[in-house]
């Protein structure tokens, strides 16, 4: 499929930002880009036209990227990836690659890293890219496992353990055994308190 038939969703809560993005793309010869300033506008926009690609920040107003990541993964894991940041934290890297991103991107990377990532995400889709991959995977802290990692991100939802479970294809009692492990490791004792926690540390 060509540039120009590949259909682009950038969220970003930043008009500049998305503006900044939707120029670059434009450059690369892509022209069907939409754009998102919240989680509520990015679901609503993904569930009526699902998008080939979603360029997405972490952060936004009324919620997570990493929320909208792991539902976009949960309808169609076809739909390409790619988180935008200012945060270069290995963790934050790692809880991207975690939930399914396709692609860690930096803003402020030069147009060349945008269009390598583009051009990864729908060639190797299976591959996280992300610079520096070797040391953001051997970090020993936090020692969260990569499926803890998933679970953190799921707990940041309004969904039921029920409802996690059932997402991730886990039993519930391996689901609470995931979030004792994450409480244990975050030295917290709820569900708020370890997403507060994983907040502080970078994680999501």
């Amino acid at each position: 499929m060509s540039n120009e038939h590949r259909k682009i969703l950038v969220v970003d809560d930043h008009p500049l930002i998305r503006q900044g993005v939707k120029d670059c793309l434009n450059s690369l010869g892509f022209i069907n880009i939409n754009q998102a300033a919240t989680k509520s506008e990015a679901l609503a926009m993904i569930a009526h036209t699902p998008p080939d690609l979603i360029i997405l920040d972490v952060n936004l107003p009324d919620g997570s990227g990493f929320e909208v990541l792991s539902w976009v993964k949960g309808i169609d894991r076809d739909i390409r990836t790619i988180i935008l940041s200012f945060n270069a934290q290995a963790n934050r890297i790692r809880a991207a690659m975690s939930v399914g991103a396709n692609a860690y991107l930096l803003k402020g990377a030069p147009l060349s890293e945008l269009e390598t990532a583009i051009t990864h995400v729908f060639a190797s889709p299976d591959y996280f890219l992300a610079k520096n991959l070797n040391t953001v995977t051997s970090l020993d802290n936090p020692k969260l496992s990569i499926r803890e990692l998933q679970v953190l991100s799921y707990l940041m939802g309004s969904e039921s353990y029920i409802e996690i479970a059932k997402r991730l294809f886990i039993s519930l009692p391996t689901l609470k055994s995931h979030v004792s492990a994450i409480f244990s490791k975050l030295e917290v004792n709820s569900r708020l308190a370890a997403v507060n926690r994983a907040r502080e540390l970078g994680l999501v």
